[in-house]
């Protein structure tokens, strides 16, 4: 399995997904909703959503569930992948359609 990050719909509802970086095996992901996860895509590729850097790790706030935590821990490798992989159009499948 190669590193990185991975966005799977939740089993608990369609309107959820779950993201989270494969490399971290401890790790069950953050729940964003489908209309969070669109937002925070848009906010990433528009440069407004960036990580901060703790102890050599990023951290991203993408979740929008006040009962859970919001942060994804990842590296900066990842995000840097994640961005490219976005910008392509991988993780349209999660997010909810554009409006024309």
């Amino acid at each position: 399995m190669v590193a990185g990050l991975e966005v799977e719909a939740s089993g608990l509802d369609a309107a959820w997904v779950r993201v989270r970086d494969s490399a971290d095996l401890t790790s069950g992901g953050v729940l964003v909703s489908r209309q969070g996860f669109s937002a925070f895509v848009a906010g990433a590729l528009a440069g407004e959503v960036r990580p901060v850097e703790r102890q050599g790790l990023a951290l991203v706030e993408v979740g929008d569930l006040a009962e859970r935590s919001r942060w994804l821990v990842t590296t900066y490798e990842s995000w840097m992948a994640f961005l490219v992989r976005a910008q392509r159009g991988d993780f349209d499948e999660f997010a909810l359609p554009r409006r024309m």
